[in-house]
């Protein structure tokens, strides 16, 4: 919609990789009268996360190890959360132990794997969250 004093402007995406980002420009003509309105844009997603390994098989009593990065969190201040078969690790345990990678990131370190378990890692930014999991597979007996 144009008028000499009003331009309503509607953009739409179906698709909006990293790289629609930048100056977009509208041109209205109505009467031979034209008005340009240009704005930056800048497409924010939520966080791409990587979680190693995705599933790893221990001996039971072994220890595990799961890691939690987003190339994303480039100054330190997304947060980083842990579930157990959904359940939220609100903070280290005996058996559990939730560490800070630096510069970002986090991991849990399972002192002693009893049995099988989901760890889910939550990466939160300003822009949204994205979970991935890690599967424990604990292994009864003595194999080699």
């Amino acid at each position: 919609i144009y008028t000499k004093k009003y331009v309503k402007l509607n953009l739409l995406f179906n698709y909006y990789p990293h790289v629609f980002t930048g100056i977009f420009t509208c041109q209205a003509t109505d009467w031979n009268e034209q008005l340009n309105k240009s704005m930056r844009i800048s497409i924010k997603h939520p966080p791409q996360i990587e979680v190693k390994p995705l599933a790893l098989s221990v001996q039971h009593g072994h220890e595990a190890i799961c890691s939690c990065e987003s190339r994303d969190d480039n100054h330190g201040d997304f947060i980083y959360t842990w579930r157990k078969h959904d359940t939220l690790l609100e903070k280290s345990t005996e058996h559990e132990i939730i560490e800070k990678i630096q510069p970002t990131g986090s991991r849990i370190y399972v002192k002693s794997a009893k049995t099988n378990a989901k760890y889910t890692c939550t990466v939160t930014s300003p822009s949204g969250h994205s979970s991935e999991a890690c599967y424990v597979s604990v292994a009864e007996g003595n194999y080699t």
